[in-house]
């Protein structure tokens, strides 16, 4: 629970009175009292300072109040280490290699997650067969198509393809 949540509960302000007195959406309180989101239209400083007046209206304890949005050096530091600890994991990764059985199930030569050197780099399953020779087909006799796929699917790959087939 935040501390701005337990003062509003304390001393009996809903979020609902609360955004009336600030001349915002509830929705935007929510997101201040639940999330720490604050809107972008109106500064921070300015809103923490209002959000201390509505308090002091309803007589919540002055010292709660003045400190109320001022952050843990324990919190600060907290989340400095698990942003270093995210980016490490990340860059430990090492490229991992294809078994010789999965290689030979897909049909592959050499490791297709290396570079893309050219056409006969990527993997091509009847789904994506299908689909590039409807796109070789549109192009050549007119029409509109549109592929539609998940990020990295090979939308852009497939689109490059036909501009080289094209040439």
């Amino acid at each position: 629970m935040t501390k701005l949540k337990e003062l509003l509960d304390i001393c009996g302000l809903s979020q609902r009175d609360l955004a009336r007195g600030l001349d915002l959406s509830p929705a935007a309180v929510s997101d201040i009292v639940n999330h720490d989101r604050w809107p972008k239209k109106t500064k921070k400083t300015d809103l923490q300072a209002a959000i201390r007046k509505e308090l002091r209206k309803v007589n919540a304890n002055k010292n709660k109040v003045k400190h109320l949005f001022r952050k843990s050096r324990a919190k600060e530091k907290t989340k400095s280490v698990e942003s270093k600890t995210k980016e490490e994991s990340i860059m430990l990764l090492r490229m991992q290699g294809l078994f010789p059985e999965t290689k030979r199930h897909f049909g592959l030569m050499d490791n297709p997650f290396g570079e893309v050197q050219g056409h006969k780099d990527v993997f091509l399953s009847n789904e994506i067969r299908y689909v590039r020779e409807a796109l070789y087909h549109t192009a050549r006799h007119g029409g509109f198509m549109a592929i539609v796929g998940e990020s990295g699917s090979g939308k852009s790959t497939l689109r490059r393809d036909l501009i080289d087939r094209i040439a």
